[in-house]
């Protein structure tokens, strides 16, 4: 299974219609929908922390656990996107070109007034 951006965010609308205790999506929710993905990165880095990348490659328990809370990351994301009226093309574009863009950049170039010095041109 490959989900794609449209279907997850079609997922995400869904699970938001079944709980509108949850207060919905509009515009003002987006910051807070943002810290609750924050929290979840939390765990995330908690995974890390207590198991190491190791057994998150290894333990076919831990990593599933791991990707889960991914999940929970990206589902959070996906409310903010929703709360914004984000779509799924208008995501696919900038980050197409946001893409592109990076694969231009010299980051060592833009990055080596951290490491001797030097300011940047």
């Amino acid at each position: 299974m490959d989900l794609n951006i449209s279907r997850m965010i079609d997922m995400q609308r869904e699970l938001q219609s079944i709980h509108p205790e949850w207060g919905g999506t509009p515009p003002e929710r987006a910051q807070d929908q943002l810290l609750w993905a924050i929290g979840e990165m939390g765990e995330v880095i908690d995974i890390f922390k207590k198991r190491g990348v190791g057994q998150v490659m290894d333990d076919p328990t831990i990593r599933r656990h791991f990707i889960e809370e991914l999940s929970d990351v990206q589902m959070y994301l996906y409310d903010i996107m929703l709360c914004l009226g984000i779509t799924a093309e208008e995501y696919s574009e900038v980050h197409f070109l946001k893409h592109e863009k990076n694969m231009r950049r010299n980051y060592k170039r833009e990055n080596e007034h951290m490491f001797d010095g030097k300011p940047t041109v």
